[in-house]
């Protein structure tokens, strides 16, 4: 009668599924491939124009945004092709060269250029998506306005 036990060449115990190392060690650099297409063909299939609209409402804090400060943040943003940060385009606004939106630290921000590529922001997200039209529907957008710090 045969016992059971590790196969010829197969590793006891351990947690990978009976993958010996080097097998593990490829489905995972596989996995990350499929990954790293995924996410090479978001990145190629960004919209290469991107809208803020909404309304502005009351937020937690109790404070409101008024609509003149909001206003200035609504609009299309254009995608700068040969522009990355994060890992990511950065779109700049329609009309004003300084107002920008990029990704870093895992939110997507809109604020100033000077502020580009830190998380220093007029608007802010929490969403690691690949480009801004993936953020998720449940992502909610704060302010961060400079009498309370910026974001």
């Amino acid at each position: 009668p045969d016992e059971a036990g590790p196969d010829e060449g197969e590793e006891g115990g351990g947690g990978s599924g009976g993958l010996s190392g080097d097998e593990a060690e490829a489905e995972a650099e596989a996995s990350g491939s499929e990954e790293a297409e995924v996410w090479a063909r978001q990145l190629a299939e960004a919209a290469p124009v991107v809208r803020l609209e909404g309304q502005p409402r009351r937020q937690r804090h109790g404070w409101t945004v008024t609509w003149s400060v909001a206003r200035r943040w609504l609009g299309s943003y254009d995608r700068l092709d040969r522009v990355q940060v994060g890992g990511r385009h950065v779109y700049c606004r329609r009309g004003s060269s300084s107002r920008v939106l990029w990704f870093t630290a895992g939110f997507w921000h809109f604020g100033h250029i000077q502020y580009l590529g830190s998380q220093t922001a007029a608007l802010f997200v929490a969403d690691s998506a690949a480009c801004p039209e993936a953020i998720g529907e449940e992502g909610v957008w704060h302010v961060g306005l400079p009498s309370r710090g910026w974001a």
